[in-house]
């Protein structure tokens, strides 16, 4: 059996448009079908958590909030949600950390009171 080139034209065509349909339905789909179902969040812990033995104490940032692994358990330190960068001293017992900060002030442009905000 011998394919006519009406066939084979027809055919380059068919396959040109499923590829096409296929590249816009994956982009499209998320838009288009619903979403799963997201996992909750879990909940803060409010006592200090068991945690692998660790040798010193080790300093994480969590969604913003400080954390301290020692002693074999982790407990927070902050619970604002603000805080980044944290460094733990030689002996362990001071943590030092950068906290983000927006302050609603007013300055002084050009003569004119104008609000300023910093962070």
């Amino acid at each position: 059996m011998r394919l006519r080139p009406r066939e084979t034209v027809f055919g380059a065509i068919a396959l040109a448009l499923l590829v096409v349909y296929v590249s816009f339905g994956s982009r499209a789909a998320p838009v288009l079908l619903p979403a799963g179902t997201l996992t909750p969040t879990p909940s803060r812990p409010v006592t200090p958590v068991p945690a692998p033995q660790v040798f010193g104490s080790i300093a994480f940032v969590l969604r913003g909030d400080l954390f301290v692994v020692k002693d074999g358990k982790y407990s927070s330190l902050t619970d604002k949600g603000r805080d980044l960068a944290p460094s733990i001293s030689q002996d362990g017992r001071t943590v030092i950390f950068a906290r983000t900060e927006t302050i609603d002030g007013k300055r002084e442009v050009d003569g004119n009171v104008t609000r300023a905000i910093v962070r």
